[in-house]
């Protein structure tokens, strides 16, 4: 007699149950026998059932179904990305109409991120202004995909924003609620084949964002829900000019001084010469077209020369960051990588053990390592880096050229004394960095480590990279552009810089703060939100914007006219603003007469002679 439940005395109710054990569903991970699921179905009906007996399926279906939606966002992404790089002349889908025709239709769905049509924006043919439509409606075309939200808990509304950057600064108002209560802006995957490098890179123990997977950037959005927010905030008030921040809260501060900011580059803009405002806005298009000559000299994919060239970019001008990053890969992957150690890059070395660079112990150990060796039978990057110095210090040229904002190399460089001005390293670990990022292959997950985790740096390669890619608004604020955006003559040590780079000041100096856990360091999403308010303004990709107005900032306070006197006289004024004497327009007025107004660059004067990439160099 079974013990089966037979109340009205079924005759098949009295005969065993059968216990097969063929598998009952394919979709669990375990595949379960129907002797198993017929076992879970009689633990139902009493009191020994629990949820931990169904958990692990349930668990798993739950994964199933975060999967298909992360795959169907991938989908979005992809297409989003064949029409991007279709559109900035990259390798792309053979017929894109389909494509943006689907981007069309998502971008009339989220009208809540533009309201224009992204099929007339971007078929204007002019990358350089097609900012203002087709960023926001590709953002939302992508973004779209994804609305899951945190209940409770407000994020920046995308809609105001370009990928993690503030736009409609006059119309957002970053929401005035606890640090703690806001979420990180929703970072889009990233595409197979994206060539894009995340602007931030978190590498904290607990961080929860992949730079590798998904697109990561930076922006007010992002620093607002980053834990130094409020700290960061406060040191606004310290700068000339933006006293009056003090008293509001951080939310409203931030946005005070993005919105500030963005007019001190407009004014800057609206007062540049004719072709600067014509040519400079192209600055990127030119550094794309060097790493494109310099790839196909090298025979390197083009990402491993971007990211060789922005990795050699801390404090360096373009112009000689170009030069370095040539000779770089000139003698890395050319006829001298072959040759032993010479007799004069010896001597240079001994010169430079005595009393430069190669001091110390540690510098002699390495120094050592690379004796007698040529170039091709060293092992590590930091060991090729070293070789890679002496070479170019022993044996080519010190001087470099001009560049003009679409690539071409010009005259050499000159200093005040009229004789040609030389060019000069950075640290080793930088031109390791540039090795490591030649000889990657293009492999993105070798390249976007090595990039590290600053903004500037990774915002620098994706200008070269990608300079007409219109979905993310990335922006190199690098010194000069903290200067446009404060109109001040800054340098490298100055305290705003180093807050806006979390590059750290002199000891005892009050430094920005960063975070690992999300990546996001210092001031830079202020300076980066500004630039991208002043180019919706004016109709320009961000990327155009900062180098319309990065180029005016550097004729304005040229290096010879920013002495220590000046700085002061123009801190002055902006103090007059924070004590009521004078309007910001005033200030801004009084300064540009000041300094003497905005010169022409050399490149812009009549005559002035240049070469293509591809058929010229910087330093030969």
């Amino acid at each position: 007699m079974s013990d089966r439940y037979n109340p009205f005395g079924l005759p098949y109710l009295d005969r065993p149950a059968d216990t097969p054990n063929y598998a009952v569903d394919s979709r669990w991970p375990d595949q379960p026998s129907v002797a198993e699921a017929h076992r879970m179905g009689g633990l139902a009906s009493t009191d020994q059932y629990s949820p931990a007996t169904y958990a692990p399926f349930d668990a798993y279906d739950r994964a199933q179904q975060a999967q298909h939606r992360d795959e169907k966002q991938q989908q979005a992404v992809q297409r989003s990305a064949d029409v991007a790089r279709g559109l900035a002349g990259q390798q792309g889908p053979a017929d894109i109409r389909p494509v943006v025709g689907g981007m069309k239709m998502a971008d009339m769905a989220g009208d809540m991120f533009a309201p224009d049509d992204v099929l007339g924006a971007t078929t204007l043919f002019n990358p350089v202004r097609i900012g203002r439509k087709a960023i926001p409606a590709a953002a939302g075309a992508i973004l779209g995909s994804d609305t899951a939200e945190a209940a409770g808990r407000p994020r920046v509304p995308r809609g105001k924003a370009v990928m993690g950057g503030v736009v409609d600064v006059a119309n957002w108002m970053p929401p005035d609620v606890p640090r703690a209560s806001i979420v990180m802006p929703t970072a889009p995957l990233r595409a197979a084949g994206d060539t894009r490098a995340s602007t931030r890179f978190p590498t904290g123990v607990g961080a929860t964002e992949n730079p590798l997977t998904h697109q990561l950037s930076i922006g007010t959005g992002e620093m607002m829900a980053s834990p130094n927010f409020e700290y960061n905030i406060g040191l606004l008030s310290s700068y000339p000019g933006f006293g009056h921040l003090k008293d509001m809260t951080a939310p409203q501060a931030a946005r005070e001084y993005v919105d500030q900011a963005r007019g001190n580059l407009q004014y800057l803009y609206d007062r540049s010469p004719a072709v600067m405002r014509e040519r400079s806005p192209h600055w990127y298009e030119g550094a794309h077209e060097i790493s494109d000559a310099l790839a196909r000299r090298w025979g390197v994919p083009r990402p491993s020369s971007s990211a060789a060239l922005a990795s050699l970019s801390p404090q360096m001008d373009w112009f000689k960051n170009a030069s370095l990053g040539e000779r770089t890969g000139d003698i890395l992957l050319g006829s001298a990588a072959g040759k032993k150690m010479t007799p004069e890059m010896e001597t240079f070395a001994r010169a430079a053990s005595e009393k430069g660079f190669l001091k110390g112990d540690v510098n002699a150990q390495l120094l050592q390592r690379i004796r007698g060796k040529s170039l091709d039978q060293l092992d590590d990057p930091l060991d090729k880096a070293l070789w890679i110095r002496l070479y170019d210090e022993a044996h080519n040229p010190r001087a470099y050229r001009t560049i003009t904002p679409e690539g071409n190399f010009s005259e050499f460089v000159r200093n005040q004394g009229g004789e040609q001005a030389k060019v000069g390293w950075g640290a080793l670990g930088e031109i390791q960095k540039a090795v490591r990022a030649l000889e990657s292959g293009g492999d993105m997950n070798i390249i976007s480590p090595t990039l590290g985790s600053k903004h500037k740096v990774r915002s620098f390669y994706n200008n070269i990279e990608n300079p007409n890619y219109p979905l993310f608004g990335d922006v190199t604020a690098d010194t000069h552009q903290v200067a446009a955006a404060q109109m001040r003559p800054l340098s490298g040590a100055s305290p705003a810089v180093a807050h806006n780079l979390a590059s750290g000041g002199e000891a005892g100096a009050v430094n920005a703060k960063s975070s690992a856990v999300t990546g996001v360091q210092g001031l830079y999403g202020l300076t980066a939100d500004a630039t991208r308010a002043m180019a919706r303004q004016n109709d320009l990709v961000p990327r155009a914007a900062q180098s319309a107005t990065w180029e005016p900032v550097r004729e304005l306070f040229p290096a010879k006219w920013k002495t220590a006197a000046n700085a002061k006289a123009v801190d002055d004024i902006w103090r007059q603003v924070d004590a009521g004497r004078l309007d910001i327009n005033q200030a801004r007025d009084q300064i540009f007469n000041l300094a003497g107004g905005i010169g022409t660059p050399e490149w812009g004067r009549p005559g002035a002679r240049s070469v293509a990439p591809a058929k010229g160099s910087t330093y030969r």
